[in-house]
């Protein structure tokens, strides 16, 4: 199912699955883990050994997710898919894989991507279902124009590489903190905590993809 869909990162063509091996025409190839994941985040992109968050922090993070805590949002996004019809679709910053497993339930085709390898990690280990990918957002794992729908739910937005890979009519679906989103937490750890500001994701949005009510 998810042949011809992912990108290799150095030349850009596409990858095909071959047994354990994801490999394009060009002659790069990159094996599937143990856990089911493949990593695409390449040396000469990464700017630190272990980017994205800790083993500690995925697992903290997991712990408080199943406490349902956030059910109603991914039942909320799963929901929106279903409406639009999406076959395909890309989760920017998927973590652990929380939203992302259950968007799968409901689409043909879904890679879930993430910097932090630690996190994907165990996502893999939960949904098979999945593509998952080690990657960043600098460089979309997938290829150009094959996404119905990406989502971005409280992770980052690079905006030109979304608009490279969703359909012409294709669906940006973002999530953004609240003004006081996490306020207590960061005012414990930093000696300034500015509110966040969530209208500027559609400022920012605004020339490149139009606003759906």
């Amino acid at each position: 199912m998810t042949k011809q869909i992912l990108m290799c990162p150095v030349c850009r063509q596409s990858l095909d699955l071959n047994e354990k091996t994801w490999r394009c025409g060009q002659g790069h190839s990159y094996d599937v883990a143990k856990q089911g994941y493949v990593n695409l985040h390449v040396v000469q992109h990464k700017h630190s050994k272990n980017p994205g968050d800790t083993p500690e922090s995925v697992d903290a993070r997991r712990a408080f997710l199943q406490g349902g805590y956030y059910q109603p949002l991914q039942h909320a996004v799963v929901a929106l898919l279903k409406q639009l019809d999406v076959k395909t679709v890309l989760d920017i910053g998927c973590g652990e894989g929380y939203y992302t497993s259950a968007m799968q339930q409901v689409v043909e085709q879904c890679v879930g991507v993430d910097i932090a390898k630690n996190a994907v990690q165990r996502a893999a280990k939960l949904n098979t279902e999945v593509t998952w990918v080690v990657g960043t957002g600098a460089t979309l794992p997938v290829l150009d124009q094959s996404m119905d729908a990406c989502t971005s739910l409280f992770s980052p937005i690079p905006q030109a590489e979304i608009a490279r890979v969703l359909k012409d009519d294709g669906y940006l679906i973002v999530v953004t903190p609240a003004s006081e989103h996490l306020y207590a937490m960061r005012e414990a750890l930093f000696e300034q905590v500015n509110p966040h500001t969530p209208e500027k994701f559609v400022e920012q949005l605004q020339d490149l993809f139009e606003l759906k009510q």
